[in-house]
């Protein structure tokens, strides 16, 4: 996807799969006491280096949950309400 903005964003990390990582995201001012929701998120949606890292640094399924700073497209990272 050339042509594409990254924004550098924070999550943290559930599950990594082959095409796909799931986070937490943060909760909405509706949700303020809660933790968020679990989100997937295609793996062709991060920038090539931090899909790199996944690729060679994390097992495959569940992981213990961990903060994470990568790049996303921006589109996807203000759906989420990650630009912030």
């Amino acid at each position: 996807m050339s042509g594409d903005e990254y924004r550098a964003v924070t999550a943290t990390v559930l599950r990594v799969s082959p095409n796909s990582f799931e986070i937490r995201t943060p909760p909405t001012r509706i949700e303020s006491r809660t933790p968020g929701a679990r989100t997937s998120i295609p793996r062709s949606l991060l920038h090539g280096a931090d899909d790199r890292y996944i690729e060679t640094m994390l097992p495959r399924g569940p992981v213990e949950p961990f903060e994470w700073t990568f790049r996303l497209v921006e589109w996807k990272a203000e759906q989420l309400g990650l630009a912030g």
